[in-house]
């Protein structure tokens, strides 16, 4: 009974966070947690768009990406399952919670039809994602081989003029900038960057 009761004081101390943070977001300041790709896909791509997540931890980018740009899918991929980040184990338990955190925020976008959650790996989720894609953001994985895997899997997904992009280009994650140089100059592309976020333009 105490557990249970624990639990529901949890819950309702979560819903009141991401409330708080969605008014902030939608009606102080919308542009607080908006990344300099989706900005940028905002100010060059129009219409209802198609867009795919990978990593979703807990949502937050997801939000904003829905309150941000015209939607009309966004695929949501992440398996919550353990993984290492860094040099941190992510633990099943901690994942949980992520996903909880995430269906609580992007509720209303469920039911309306807007979020699609693929509950795989970015490799596994590959077979369920359509063609002509408007962008995709990669934050999953941050290894050299698991976000070069990414993005060669994800680029062919995009229409031409779709835009392709991540975050943590930095030095602590020498793996990210390693992987994005090497197919920036496989295939001659503009690689544009702000802060620790990068993206290219499909031609």
């Amino acid at each position: 009974m105490q557990s249970n009761l624990k639990y529901k004081l949890y819950r309702i101390k979560k819903l009141f966070t991401y409330n708080l943070y969605n008014i902030l977001t939608t009606q102080i300041c919308p542009n607080l947690h908006t990344r300099p790709m989706i900005q940028y896909v905002k100010e060059n791509i129009s219409g209802e768009l198609t867009g795919v997540e990978l990593g979703v931890e807990r949502g937050f980018n997801s939000l904003n990406i829905l309150q941000t740009l015209p939607i009309k899918t966004l695929y949501c991929v992440d398996p919550y399952s353990e993984y290492i980040q860094g040099d941190s184990p992510v633990s099943q338990h901690k994942n949980k919670k992520y996903f909880d955190c995430a269906m609580d925020i992007l509720w209303n976008y469920i039911n309306q039809g807007k979020v699609k959650f693929i509950l795989e790996t970015s490799s596994s989720a590959i077979k369920d994602i359509p063609t002509n894609l408007d962008f995709v953001y990669i934050d999953a994985n941050h290894s050299y081989a698991n976000v070069k895997e990414d993005i060669n899997l994800y680029y062919p997904k995009l229409k031409p003029g779709g835009v392709i992009g991540g975050d943590d280009y930095w030095a602590y994650y020498p793996g990210v900038a390693r992987a994005v140089n090497e197919f920036v100059d496989a295939h001659n592309l503009k690689l544009y960057g702000v802060e620790r976020e990068w993206w290219v333009v499909k031609k």
